[in-house]
């Protein structure tokens, strides 16, 4: 009878009206976990204090390590290290590598910075590059390299005062190779525009805020990968026959040429990157930060690296 399927019709449409409300309160879930775990992540970072182990992980740790690339861990993995191996770019392209106590002050790298250059090349800036802070004054320069987020390795860029804001030409391969890192720090400010858009609402914030956050992210219910599936992407170590190639190309993000022991990053797309240079990014969005292509977990797992290649985020 009508009465009949106009009922079921009804009836119908109020299961739909359920499911549609279980899918955005299971999607606000989501995006509330995600939100949570970088924070926790940002967090543990800082501090240097690694997390506790979750419930029943103790019991598969063991399986896990032997499985693992250098995606393995958590940011939070810095808390377990005590040293971290460090990549300096200066303005004139060259590159100083240096071992320090995780726990020692920028100031030590500063001081190697210092030696290699003369009383006229004038006061200078230590940058991070992804995320960008600069760190210049006595009191900055007190902030240890666990907490600038640079264990167990990462990367600094050297900027002279007198090439703030500078316009200049080509006329010399130094003038070329200062060009380079002024393009190269505007790329970042870039990123770091696109990561402080990708952090998300407060915590307080409705399924409305996070569903408008959500679609200028993409459409993607966490705008970044997971753990998990960072682990899937491919890893590598760098040999002595990849720093003889030629043709290899320099990392994007900090500008420096990998070299024999460094740990990449293997996209999709086809683009590498030092391994701790990309994973923040990736963290925070789906897409390769050179080509946007979208970045996806579902590979196999990534293999692990050579003995004493360590894991590290």
């Amino acid at each position: 009878s009508a009465a009949g399927v106009g009922s079921a019709e009804q009836q119908a449409r109020v299961e739909a009206i359920r499911q549609q409300q279980a899918a955005k309160s299971k999607e606000k879930q989501a995006i509330h976990k995600r939100l949570d775990e970088d924070r926790r992540d940002a967090a543990w970072m800082k501090s240097g204090v690694a997390p506790p182990a979750p419930a029943g992980a103790a019991a598969g740790s063991e399986a896990a390590g032997s499985e693992a690339g250098p995606s393995s861990s958590s940011s939070s993995s810095a808390g377990q290290h005590t040293s971290s191996v460090l990549r300096v770019r200066c303005e004139d392209g060259t590159v100083l590598r240096h071992t320090f106590n995780a726990d020692e002050p920028l100031a030590a790298a500063a001081a190697l910075v210092a030696a290699t250059r003369t009383e006229a090349d004038g006061p200078f800036a230590l940058l991070t590059p992804f995320p960008r802070c600069e760190y210049a004054t006595e009191a900055q320069l007190q902030t240890t390299l666990r907490q600038a987020q640079l264990v167990p390795r990462g990367t600094l860029l050297v900027l002279s005062d007198r090439s703030r804001g500078v316009v200049h030409q080509a006329a010399s391969a130094q003038s070329a190779q200062r060009e380079q890192l002024q393009g190269h720090l505007a790329h970042l400010q870039q990123m770091v525009g696109e990561l402080q858009a990708a952090q998300g609402p407060g915590e307080d914030a409705g399924y409305e805020q996070l569903l408008a956050w959500e679609e200028s992210m993409g459409g993607a219910v966490a705008a970044g990968l997971s753990a998990a599936e960072l682990r899937r992407l491919r890893a590598r170590t760098v040999t002595a026959e990849d720093e003889a190639n030629p043709e290899a190309s320099p990392c994007c993000i900090c500008c420096c040429e990998f070299v024999a022991g460094d740990h990449l990053m293997a996209l999709g797309c086809g683009h590498e990157f030092h391994h701790e240079c990309v994973s923040r990014w990736l963290r925070a969005k789906r897409v390769c930060p050179m080509c946007k292509a979208a970045v996806g977990g579902t590979g196999a797992m990534a293999p692990p690296l050579a003995e004493g290649g360590g894991a590290d985020e």
